[in-house]
């Protein structure tokens, strides 16, 4: 019998329990999860992750996921909502988070709270949380809104360009050009996010005589593909945002 502070409902809710923990604990990993029981404590989770979140693998088993490790105040609050609404109201909820203080790399993931149910007694057992990188571009609604800016974020010493040296603003438009679908909508998240008036033939004249030169190519197919191959989707560049989190529908 597991030792942990999950209260079943009855037996059927424990034995059942103890099969799904026993499977996820069996499964190839290669993928990030852990699975919590009705407390939110953690009782299986990949090899993976730790490493990922750069947190001390030593004694994550039994850590609470909301009260166990430090987070800012607005992420603590979302985590704890959403992980409610999961177990309460019995639905999955997926969002976006992006988290500078993560490996390189993993810094935006797509994730999603699943309750595990009993088919039999409809009860909820236990709570499967998933991350994955996104691999499509996200949609830019409301993106703009939740960008903001943080001049006291020191960055860490990151290279993710090779020998190509970028400006911070080639870095941040081979971000948002993957992403947007304009022109415009660059500039207006680029001026939203910095407080300063970009225009479109700013974005424009960046692409145009900047990244084109850089990565060798003649137009923005040709461009977004190298983005998609080198992975520059997913390295949001700290001038526009250090740390959001949000729920995918409201994207």
């Amino acid at each position: 019998m597991l030792t942990s502070a999950y209260n079943p409902k009855n037996q059927e809710d424990n034995e059942l329990f103890d099969t799904v923990c026993n499977f996820y604990r069996g499964v190839k990993q290669n993928s990030f999860f852990a699975l919590l029981d009705t407390n939110f404590d953690i009782i299986v989770i990949d090899k993976l992750s730790p490493n990922i979140q750069q947190v001390d693998e030593e004694g994550i088993i039994g850590k609470n996921f909301i009260t166990g490790f430090k987070r800012e105040k607005n992420r603590q609050l979302f985590v704890t909502k959403n992980l409610a609404d999961c177990l309460n109201n019995k639905k999955s909820i997926r969002f976006l988070s992006v988290l500078k203080t993560r490996k390189p790399g993993y810094e935006m993931l797509l994730y999603s709270y699943s309750p595990v149910i009993n088919p039999f007694t409809d009860n909820v057992i236990a709570v499967l949380v998933q991350a994955e990188v996104p691999v499509v571009p996200i949609s830019m609604y409301r993106f703009k809104e939740r960008l903001k800016r943080n001049d006291d974020y020191i960055s860490p010493n990151r290279e993710y360009f090779g020998e190509l040296k970028l400006t911070k603003r080639e870095k941040e438009i081979l971000f948002l050009l993957f992403h947007c679908e304009s022109r415009s909508e660059i500039a207006e998240i680029l001026s939203n996010a910095t407080g300063k008036e970009i225009t479109d033939a700013a974005v424009i004249k960046v692409i145009n005589r900047g990244l084109y030169t850089k990565f060798n190519v003649v137009n923005t197919d040709e461009l977004k593909m190298i983005i998609r191959k080198k992975g520059y989707h997913m390295k949001v560049p700290d001038s526009l945002s250090n740390e959001f989190i949000f729920r995918v529908e409201e994207l």
